[in-house]
């Protein structure tokens, strides 16, 4: 193994296989591996990730400082990104930048998050092809 490719994988944290074709691998492209393939962190979270949680073809990491990243397929806005587009590698959810999200889980085509603001609990529900986001306040 080349000394690149050594320090690499020493740097990597997360791993990934199985099946890829909608992106939920998370390292940048849309094809199956019987490998572990390293997950692609952008450099700011890597080593803070806390929890991981995998839906039917998609996946959220949380981060220790309450951040919430996500990939995979996005055809039912599962992903929180605002559109229904599949994306191959974690992305910031943006609109949790202003939430502390302190814990995340998924389902099939949908995805839960809890904030510690004002004890709140979104999730994405898909309802006859239409996201609808929905808070639930205690």
């Amino acid at each position: 193994m080349e000394k690149a490719a050594a320090e690499e994988y020493e740097e990597t944290w997360a791993w990934t296989w199985g099946a890829g074709t909608d992106g939920q691998l998370g390292n940048g492209g849309f094809q199956d591996h019987h490998l572990p393939q390293p997950l692609l962190l952008p450099p700011p979270c890597r080593g803070r990730v806390s929890f991981v949680a995998g839906g039917g073809a998609h996946a959220i990491a949380l981060t220790s400082d309450g951040e919430v990243f996500t990939w995979g397929r996005g055809t039912h806005g599962q992903l929180g990104h605002g559109n229904v587009e599949n994306i191959p590698h974690p992305k910031f959810v943006k609109f949790f930048e202003n939430y502390t999200v302190t814990c995340v889980s998924t389902g099939w085509n949908h995805s839960g998050f809890a904030t510690v603001d004002n004890f709140s609990f979104w999730t994405t529900l898909h309802v006859r092809r239409w996201l609808i986001w929905t808070a639930w306040h205690w």
